[in-house]
């Protein structure tokens, strides 16, 4: 299926970076040396003697070309596209990775404050089946693992005690 791709804007802005490689196949040629205002501009380079010879057989070959020039503008139309494509994707592979690195860091603070909530749940079942003493081994257990972890760690455990009414367990954190 060929595609216009007079419109330079537009085609672009339709594409992401994982548009399939059939889909760039499918344009219709770009060999206009204007745009629809009438605008051009030169764009020169040099290749490798093998890159002419490389574009002349592209030419021979295809009813598409009339002219050397109209496969070198095909060709730096689709590597423009191409290289824009993989630009897009390398910011967006950027952003994921700081978005997930940042993600993670807020999990892994959140699970340890959600930790602290559940041992407090758990903590309140046991004390309310008169375990006082099994609760505050539990708790004393808890507390070395926590030894090694920023403070605010144990304060939100004595904030999640003393929000369930567990004030004989706040002790156990202070030993």
């Amino acid at each position: 299926m060929n595609k216009d791709t007079w419109s330079l804007d537009s085609e672009i802005g339709n594409l992401d970076a994982d548009t399939p490689l059939s889909v760039l196949i499918g344009y219709k040629a770009y060999t206009s040396s204007q745009d629809k205002k009438g605008h051009e501009a030169f764009l020169g380079a040099k290749f490798p003697k093998e890159f002419a010879r490389w574009r002349t057989r592209l030419r021979e070959r295809s009813e598409i070309y009339q002219t050397n020039a109209d496969v070198v503008r095909d060709a730096i139309y689709l590597g423009l596209i191409i290289i824009s494509l993989r630009n897009n994707s390398l910011a967006q592979w950027r952003t994921l990775v700081a978005v997930t690195q940042a993600h993670a860091a807020i999990f892994e603070d959140a699970r340890i404050f959600k930790e602290c909530e559940e041992l407090a749940d758990d903590l309140v079942i046991l004390v309310s089946n008169n375990d006082l003493e099994t609760a505050a081994e539990h708790l004393r257990a808890f507390k070395a693992s926590l030894d090694s972890c920023p403070p605010k760690y144990t304060e939100a455990l004595k904030r999640a005690l003393s929000e369930r009414r567990l004030q004989n367990l706040l002790a156990v954190l202070d030993e």
